[in-house]
């Protein structure tokens, strides 16, 4: 693909205008008759002319928006129009100003702005009766100050107050100065219709002269970052402007040279080297051009042009504040008659989310190596690049502010850099740079660190579950060892096998556990100090529906007094005791509970004998004659108010156990007469805890016998 037709990766940048809402407004601006500006911005604050008559200043923070005051604070800098304003690369708070007062003053900025109105610079320096056209900072060496008047550069240092060069062999004014960013040369645009370059260190300082633009109007010059090329702009002998690029290596002849328009405003050149975007501001136009330099035919190509308010002044906002986040490659406050917009200008992308590394390059960081004295003295040392990459930064995305304090606290520090660099004991700052090999920081990106995190959460999991299972495998050698015994192992009927523990048990509790799960008495026998076991399942009663055979045997056994074993095959191991073999406890009902009536065909005993006689137990109805056909229709057997035979409760029923035989009384009673009953309030039997509805049972079945089958 042809060189013309190559893409590039700014060619589609747009500006964008905010709404008057995030724009500086109501604000005050003349027009002034000089060769700045007008207006200078650094990372954290903006500065521009005040009024008509220009020599005071408004000084206000990079973000701020909204209308303004006529009260508001100001800089009153000097007693003439300010013809120059310029920040210090290297000091957000550090402001130079040149009046045509024919003085250069240096003020300090406070970190929070001006709260009140400033007239106390920093220092102050004279051209001797010449108005002063240009003022700026060096771009390497710090503390170090330039300034143009008439036909006289001037060079001063900071630290010390005084002049360190002046050079008077231009025979006009100077209508402009720009350094290369290395610092080493310096390159003037002159009222004589040329351009010249200087090396202020050098014995013959202007190395080189060529004609420049064919009209006495103001022309300005920029150097295109650290090539040696250099870029004018002016207006030809027909008043049209034009562009013209030089390269040093054949000075005399125009490398490019770009008509444009028969307009009067003066075109002010901002150019940013690090993405080689050049924008062309006219003096009261209302447009932009945006172009791009390249290092090969065409040289200049076009880009968006943006239309707006007419301009008094325009300035690019350093790297450092730019708004990487959001694709801004650079940033222009336009000033106008009554506000400052700033225009940024966005490359396209699908997505803002990621930084952009291929739109942003290393800049010039904001801290120098080199001192105005070392430059002064042949020292050429550069300032060290920074990225703009917000995962790289301190801060993130926020603006890179740099405030240094007073000019005064300044050069102390300055001053005792430099002292420590001069004892025997430290290295130069210059010899550790050449002797240490950088070593260039390492950034882990966020995909990577995930990664890590996810893989160190996997290996804790793991070490988790090793763990684990050790602990696990050793509870279950414990159990192991405390379950030496062996288990009593019996079955059901239903083929389940249940293991039984056989501790020693208090004769009285044994009922009361022949009634309750078997879950207390083996988690009891077979828990472990420190141990859990699981809850087994309660035992079945048997597949007949019944009560299980083991409560007779134990109800045998604690009424009798005798060990009844239950029936079928148990496994006893040597030296353990017979434990009843759990059942299920027998359903009951919250409601009625008859106290007689049939008793469950069981077993009332060791023997294992029983009688209809003892369960059919009928009390006689009072009044009855003895040997009557009711009488005799009635079974024989106790009555419940008989005293001689003592009631005895059993769950449900009420039963009545038969006394040892006694000899009875055989006298014959008169006929006719009937037998006298024991009253019921005597008897042995609590009548008072039968209720009624079960006395009128019983009398019905004493009146009816045909009921009793």
């Amino acid at each position: 693909m042809a060189w013309r037709f190559k893409a590039s990766k700014y060619k589609n940048a747009a500006p964008i205008v905010p709404k008057p809402e995030a724009c500086i407004r109501d604000i005050f601006v003349g027009s002034y008759q000089t060769y700045g500006n007008n207006i200078a911005a650094s990372a954290a604050f903006i500065a521009f002319n005040w009024e008509h008559a220009g020599s005071s200043l408004a000084v206000l923070p990079i973000d701020d928006c909204g209308r303004k005051s006529k009260t508001m604070p100001l800089l009153h800098a000097h007693s003439d129009t300010v013809t120059y304003l310029d920040f210090s690369p290297f000091h957000d708070g550090l402001l130079a100003t040149g009046s045509q007062d024919c003085l250069v003053k240096v003020w300090h900025i406070p970190e929070k702005g001006l709260e009140q109105s400033l007239s106390t610079p920093e220092c102050t320096f004279t051209t001797k009766q010449r108005r002063v056209e240009t003022v700026g900072f060096h771009p390497t060496a710090d503390c170090l100050l330039y300034a143009t008047a008439v036909g006289w550069v001037s060079l001063w240092d900071l630290t010390t107050q005084q002049e360190a060069f002046s050079n008077n062999e231009h025979p006009e004014v100077i209508q402009s100065l720009s350094w290369k960013q290395d610092g080493r040369l310096c390159v003037t645009s002159c009222k004589d219709k040329m351009v010249r370059v200087l090396d202020p260190r050098a014995s013959a300082p202007i190395t080189l002269a060529a004609e420049s633009h064919q009209s006495i109007k103001d022309s300005r010059v920029v150097w295109l970052g650290e090539q040696n090329r250099i870029l004018s702009t002016g207006f030809d002998a027909a008043r049209l402007r034009q562009v013209i690029i030089r390269d040093l290596r054949n000075f005399s002849v125009p490398e490019k040279t770009l008509e444009l328009d028969c307009s009067t405003g003066i075109l002010m050149p901002l150019y940013d080297p690090d993405t080689n975007m050049l924008f062309l501001s006219g003096k009261g136009d209302t447009t932009i051009n945006y172009l791009e330099v390249t290092d090969k035919d065409p040289y200049l190509i076009e880009g968006i042009r943006h239309s707006g308010e007419q301009t008094k002044g325009a300035c690019l906002v350093p790297k450092r504040a730019l708004k990487v986040m959001e694709g801004e490659v650079n940033r222009i406050m336009q000033l106008t008659s009554n506000s400052v917009i700033p225009i940024m200008y966005q490359v396209p992308r699908k997505t803002y989310r990621d930084f952009h590394n291929d739109l942003y390059p290393d800049t010039n960081g904001y801290k120098s190596e080199m001192t105005a004295t070392q430059w002064l003295n042949g020292a050429n040392t550069p300032v060290p690049k920074i990225s703009l990459d917000p995962a790289k930064r301190e801060h993130g995305d926020a603006p890179i502010i740099v405030l240094r304090g007073p000019l005064t606290e300044v050069v102390n520090n300055i001053a005792n850099k430099m002292r420590s660099a001069q004892s025997p004991n430290n290295i130069s700052t210059a010899a550790k740079i050449e002797r240490e090999p950088y070593v260039k920081p390492t950034f882990v990106p966020i995909k990577e660190k995930i990664k890590h995190m996810e893989q160190q959460s996997h290996t804790e999991k793991c070490e988790l579950e090793q763990r684990f299972k050790e602990i696990s495998a050793v509870h279950k050698e414990r159990d192991e060892e405390g379950n030496g015994t062996p288990l009593a192992v019996e079955n059901n009927g239903n083929g389940n096998h249940h293991p039984h523990h056989h501790p020693h048990h208090h004769p009285q509790q044994q009922q009361r556990e022949t009634s309750c799960s078997s879950f207390d008495s083996e988690t009891d026998g077979g828990r472990v100090a420190g141990e859990t076991t699981p809850p087994k399942p309660l035992p079945r009663t048997s597949r007949n529906n019944s009560v299980s055979e083991q409560l007779a045997g134990t109800a045998g056994s604690v009424g009798s007094g005798e060990d009844v074993s239950p029936p079928g095959p148990v496994a006893v191991p040597a030296g353990a005791t017979n434990v009843p073999r759990p059942v299920a406890r027998p359903r009951t009902t919250s409601g009625y509970k008859p106290r007689l009536g049939p008793k469950p065909f069981c077993s009332t005993g060791s023997s294992g004998d029983f009688s209809f006689e003892k369960v059919f137990n009928v009390p006689a109805v009072p009044g009855a004659e003895p040997g009557s056909d009711k009488e005799s229709a009635v079974l024989p057997g106790p009555t419940v108010g008989d005293s001689s035979a003592p009631a005895e409760k059993n769950g449900n029923t009420l039963t009545v156990s038969p006394e040892p035989d006694e000899p009875k009384d055989d006298s014959p009673t008169e006929p006719g007469k009937p037998e006298p009953a024991e009253p019921m309030d005597q008897c042995d039997v609590e009548t008072r805890t039968i209720p009624h509805a079960e006395l009128r049972k019983v009398s019905t079945l004493v009146v009816n016998p045909d009921t009793i089958h």
